[in-house]
């Protein structure tokens, strides 16, 4: 069970996740008990993913790789079927680890995912 009960999403945001061909993941009806806070985190992670320079499937495999370094089977729960439908290969997943030799990934990619690295070390740090 949640440590947040889940609630139902409001019919505004609804129509609009159903209308974009989203998912109602369990972290949007958690933070609909607080409706403004889920449309500013819908607005936010809705322009993220919606960058168009770096490539989704590799946007995919650096969240992976960060749910990874925070420790959060959450976020790896949620975005592992993400970067399936985005194109990452389960050998690209079963490799992440071992991002920085293995062949699954291109000179770009280990670029991207050293930047994730070196991101995710600024934010792990115990306080």
């Amino acid at each position: 069970m949640p440590a947040i009960p889940l609630a139902p999403l409001p019919d505004d945001i609804a129509a609009n996740v159903e209308q974009l061909g989203a998912k109602q993941v369990n972290l949007y009806r958690a933070l609909a008990h607080a409706p403004e806070l889920l449309r500013a985190w819908i607005n936010f992670a809705w322009a993220l993913r919606g960058h168009e320079t770096t490539e989704r499937r590799l946007r995919e495999l650096m969240i992976l790789r960060t749910a990874t370094l925070h420790h959060s089977p959450y976020e790896w729960h949620q975005h592992r079927r993400m970067a399936r439908e985005a194109g990452a290969t389960d050998y690209e997943v079963a490799e992440l680890e071992m991002w920085r030799t293995s062949e699954a990934f291109s000179d770009a990619d280990r670029a991207a995912l050293a930047f994730t690295a070196r991101s995710s070390r600024a934010t792990c740090r115990p306080p």
